[in-house]
């Protein structure tokens, strides 16, 4: 718990992100509960890795690893929207999106492994340009 503690502050607190920085340990957090969570919980965890995306730190070239493989848990949740209902069918492929708009714009690590991924964030993409909420298109 102190380690989400330490991570929602260092994400609250915008006007630091140059003088803070996410320890491994935070950045595991939020890949183990995309793991471990279902679907339909899952959206908490990431929304933290939409914005761990654009912290200079988070997203380092020296977190490039990390950030394949979230990139990749990411692309393998957004496949498993259907049938999903409530907030969740909402809120994965809107979270999934964001998340890829702003590995594009955060560091060099979360460039280089969205980029690594781009056939797969784009079929999200294509998957989603036809769902019926506006916030998802």
């Amino acid at each position: 718990m102190a380690d989400l503690s330490s991570l929602l502050e260092t994400l609250g607190a915008t006007n630091r992100y140059h003088a803070s920085t996410v320890s491994a340990a935070e950045l595991a957090l939020v890949s183990d509960m995309l793991e471990i969570f279902p679907p339909a919980e899952a959206f908490p965890a990431l929304d933290l890795a939409r914005l761990l995306a654009t912290h200079p730190d988070a997203a380092s070239s020296k977190n490039e690893a990390y950030w394949n493989k979230l990139i990749a848990q990411v692309v393998s949740l957004a496949g498993k929207t259907d049938g999903l209902e409530g907030p969740a069918a909402v809120a994965i492929p809107m979270l999934s999106l964001r998340l890829f708009a702003n590995a594009f714009k955060g560091g060099p690590g979360s460039l280089t492994a969205v980029i690594k991924h781009l056939e797969s964030a784009l079929e999200c993409a294509q998957k989603f340009l036809s769902a019926g909420n506006k916030n998802i298109r």
